[in-house]
């Protein structure tokens, strides 16, 4: 048994190695639909919208049991204390009028079924299942709301990203404009105050650089904190998305 319990360990802990070695090759790619699931999956608003839908589904499903028939059996027995039975003697011997009896069964079968109960049935019932069709809305809503939530901050990661990747450019640009501007400088065909312009928009290019690379540290924050992820998790959302 031990060495049954050993090799169903070591199985197990294989496929979840294999699995994460896997996911790690796939390079982590978290798409939108990944995302929904997932932040389905850790929102406790959500799993208590579901426990509280299931609750109701109980409470409701009892209450209705009330108004069909109720089929009841009782089964009992009882061990009599042993007593000298009473015997009548006659000319044809002794008759036994009362028997020693010991051990006593009762069974009882009963049926019964509610006619009428002032409509408190009815009414109990009507109200436990709009109570559970409004917990079931009220599960639909928290679901629209958070698919809205997490798409938000899906969006906002793109975006951030692609205006980064569009500044990374711009950067990059201006840098080779200013190495241009340096070696027509070097050989006379630039003047002092054109090198310096071109170094002013870098400069402010860079800033903007930098401020895109917060936004989209904070955008990814903001979906770690949606889909329910410790902040630190590193996020790689998808290259295009519809």
């Amino acid at each position: 048994m031990k060495n049954i319990l050993t090799r169903i360990f070591l199985i197990v802990t294989s496929m979840i190695v294999f699995t994460q070695f896997n996911y790690a090759q796939q390079g982590n790619v978290l798409t939108l639909e990944n995302a929904i699931k997932l932040g389905f999956e850790n929102s406790h608003q959500l799993n208590i919208a579901k426990l509280n839908v299931e609750n109701k589904e109980a409470s409701y499903d009892e209450i209705k049991t009330q108004m069909l028939p109720l089929l009841q059996f009782n089964a009992g027995y009882r061990r009599l204390s042993e007593i000298t039975p009473y015997t009548i003697s006659g000319p044809f011997g002794n008759i036994a009028i009362s028997p020693n009896i010991t051990d006593y069964y009762d069974l009882k079968l009963s049926l019964s079924q509610p006619l009428f109960t002032g409509f408190r049935l009815s009414g109990n019932t009507n109200a436990a299942e709009n109570i559970f069709l409004a917990s079931k809305e009220n599960l639909t809503l928290e679901q629209q709301a958070l698919i809205l939530k997490i798409k938000y901050a899906y969006w906002n990661v793109y975006k951030a990203q692609k205006l980064s990747k569009v500044i990374d450019e711009n950067v990059n640009q201006i840098q080779a404009h200013l190495n241009d501007a340096k070696n027509m400088y070097d050989r006379g065909m630039a003047t002092n105050n054109d090198l310096l312009k071109v170094e002013v928009q870098l400069a402010e290019a860079k800033l903007k650089q930098l401020d895109l690379q917060n936004a989209v540290r904070l955008a990814k924050l903001g979906l770690n904190n949606t889909l329910g992820l410790p902040l630190s998790n590193p996020v790689d959302i998808a290259e295009e998305i519809d």
